[in-house]
């Protein structure tokens, strides 16, 4: 290269160096998994040939080995976190589907993972530029094939990951099986069609059975039958001939369909109504029929038919069909049944619906309540829970670890009490506040642990921390609407900012309980936070989420929009946003939307749900009801190997990995291949930590 070319090609490099450096700031970070703790959230399963273990959807859409005799999740698969659609098993080759959601990503990329669980080694990874629906193992587990939202049927050999078949067709599929031979690809529409295809790609044509879907599809071991699971709008299953070419039986029931397994000559069948049902195969004759705990989401047989195993999962905010199934709404469990119907073991995991979070300062410890209202004690570095223990005669509402992380405050919404923790393998109960009224929401700890507050919706009650005294109490008039639901300490334990259903933000001496202040909110605030250094408020609206300079009560910053849970972050620079269960980090400064989701997790995440933060911001802890507690670390996006620093490891990551295409980590703009763009990330990045 000459001299003067030479010249040109570092212009051109800084002009786009400089490119990359006007994009957003939150742009330029990810959110590293550090360590999870989940709970079961068994949508999907399948067990190995013995019956020793199943590989179980658990919580932040991971994937568990679970041992059937004992009930120890034996490892954690990794997976990439998006919503799963499919785990199957044949032999020793685990199938993992995922579905990326189409708003995701530049391209939505959906990802195949299988596995040789004898070796606990990968086999390879299948990247589809598609959001899947369905994918599933042949019979012997030679090939994988998958639909998505792009009507698109796909068929994959698993020696090698080639591409055999790709089909369109008319409607979006909705589930997609294999017959015995496996030598036919069936699947089903929204439109209540069965199409095939020969694993060549020939069309040989289609039937329409109902006028809805079915969701699952499952081929009999003989080759004889087809059994379609129907949704719960038509709640029932359906045997199809393949001799006769015809729905032969109907079977129905009091929810949809969610698990199919074949026992000689029968079938079982899991429903969302709390039943296993045996039908018989040529006839569809109930045979038997088997009561779950809650709402059966999955359903695996063992090869050699020794155990039926069964995905318990009763989803919040009525949800279910039917509505109400459980009194014990908080279920998540797996249950081990023989064949003949006796329910063998129940195996609800170590984690039970994690209600709240808090992280101390300066301690070592992280906080959690749940929905049985114990209390529990995880390291923050690796998440092993030091202890856990009955607290509360109801569910977990709030926690609060003090900054130096000896004490620890917890309420229900009839109680608040102060533990010592100093030894976290033996808390210590201080005593207990009991609310004049039903109604407490949020319990908070001034930084310099001298005092304690509750906070219930008929007013707020300062104690002292040492003895539990009563300091003041704050209540609203007669005439005034007084509802708090939250409060925040400022960092000096001066001022006791207080939030809720008064359209206002109200200020007291933390020491007198006298007002010093107020800002007007449009809606109800539901958390406050103060900034490290006092300056600023944020604000959770009802409608909306603000940051407030203190000193003049002017805000900094305005989203409107409804979100669940915000908290500072890198320095009090961002936000931390959790809205329609994506999490967000949002530039406040310069961005005037929540433009990227760091975990992108869409309606994956539901039910009750907290986050904590410390070291500035950096490391913050999710929990979910229905998924666990995990710790994760912003980091720079083009951290490709996530150690906390872009360095020669990720330059080296991404040089190796040019060219390639689909989900890889050196795809660092997640743009579904890894090229020039990815590497100039690096570079500009580079030494950042």
């Amino acid at each position: 290269m000459r001299k003067r070319d030479g010249h040109r090609f570092v212009v051109a490099l800084l002009i786009l160096l400089a490119g990359v450096s006007a994009h957003a700031q939150s742009s330029a970070y990810k959110a590293v998994l550090r360590w999870v703790q989940p709970t079961f959230y068994p949508l999907h399963l399948a067990v190995n040939e013995s019956g020793t273990h199943a590989a179980v959807r658990v919580g932040y859409n991971l994937v568990g080995w679970l041992n059937l005799n004992t009930g120890v999740v034996e490892r954690i698969i990794p997976t990439r976190r998006f919503p799963l659609v499919a785990i199957e098993l044949r032999q020793n080759r685990l199938m993992i589907a995922d579905q990326t959601h189409p708003t995701t990503r530049a391209r939505p990329t959906s990802q195949i993972a299988l596995w040789d669980v004898a070796l606990w080694q990968p086999m390879r990874v299948i990247g589809v530029n598609a959001s899947l629906v369905s994918a599933t193992l042949s019979p012997s587990g030679d090939y994988v094939a998958a639909v998505g939202r792009d009507r698109v049927v796909r068929v994959w050999r698993v020696s090698d990951g080639a591409l055999v078949m790709q089909a369109a067709q008319a409607f979006v599929p909705t589930a997609v099986a294999f017959t015995a031979d496996e030598t036919r690809i069936v699947t089903s529409d929204a439109y209540g069609y069965l199409r095939m295809w020969s694993l060549s790609g020939a069309y040989l044509g289609q039937t329409r059975i109902t006028w809805t879907g079915a969701q699952r599809l499952a081929n009999s071991p003989d080759g004889n039958w087809l059994i379609l699971g129907m949704p719960n709008t038509e709640s029932r299953a359906m045997g199809f001939s393949w001799q006769a070419g015809t729905v032969a039986w109907y079977a129905p029931y009091n929810g949809g369909v969610t698990g199919i397994a074949f026992a000689p000559n029968a079938v079982f069948i899991g429903a969302t109504d709390a039943n296993i049902y045996q039908h018989e195969l040529a006839t569809g004759q109930r045979l038997t029929q088997f009561s779950a705990r809650t709402s059966v989401q999955s359903l695996g047989i063992a090869g050699n038919q020794s155990v039926l195993v069964a995905g318990c999962f009763h989803f919040p905010f009525l949800l279910n069909f039917p509505f109400s199934i459980s009194a014990d709404y908080n279920l998540a469990l797996v249950e081990v049944w023989s064949p003949n119907g006796a329910r063998l073991r129940q195996f609800y995991g170590d984690l039970t619906r994690p209600m709240a979070v808090d992280a101390s300062g300066n301690g070592t410890h992280l906080a959690a309540g749940d929905f049985e209202g114990n209390l529990y004690l995880l390291h923050k570095a690796t998440g092993a829970v030091v202890t856990r223990f009955a607290a509360h005669s109801d569910q977990v509402g709030s926690v609060a670890l003090s900054a130096s992380g000896r004490y620890l405050a917890s309420c229900d919404m009839y109680e608040a009490k102060l533990w010592d923790v100093q030894n976290p393998a033996s808390p210590a109960l201080l005593y207990t506040f009991a609310s004049p009224e039903p109604g407490i929401t949020q319990v908070r700890l001034s930084p310099d642990e001298q005092t304690l507050a509750v906070v219930s919706r008929s007013g707020i009650f300062v104690l002292e921390r040492a003895t539990g005294a009563l300091l003041f109490s704050i209540a609203g008039g007669e005439e005034e609407r007084f509802a708090p639901e939250c409060a925040a300490f400022s960092p000096d334990s001066q001022t006791l900012a207080v939030g809720g259903r008064m359209n206002s933000v109200f200020f007291y001496d933390a020491n007198t309980g006298s007002l010093v202040g107020q800002i007007e909110t449009a809606s109800d605030a539901h958390d406050l936070r103060y900034a490290s250094d006092a300056s600023r408020l944020l604000i959770v609206e009802s409608s909306r989420v603000r940051v407030v300079d203190l000193s003049s009560g002017a805000d900094v910053a305005s989203y409107e929009s409804t979100v669940e849970e915000a908290r500072f972050a890198l320095n009090d620079t961002m936000l931390t946003v959790l809205r329609a269960g994506n999490t967000y980090l949002w530039d406040f400064s310069s961005e005037t939307e929540l433009s990227r989701a760091i975990i992108p997790f869409d309606s994956e995440l539901l039910a009750y749900h907290d986050m904590a933060t410390e070291a500035g911001g950096r490391v913050f802890y999710t929990s979910f009801a229905n998924h666990g507690i995990a710790a994760w670390v912003l980091t720079r996006r083009a951290d490709v190997n996530g150690d906390g620093c872009v360095d020669d490891a990720d330059l080296l990551e991404v040089l190796f990995a040019f060219g390639s295409a689909g989900s890889l980590p050196a795809d660092v703009n997640e743009d579904s291949v890894v090229d020039d763009a990815d590497l100039l990330e690096v570079l500009f990045n580079f030494g950042n930590c």
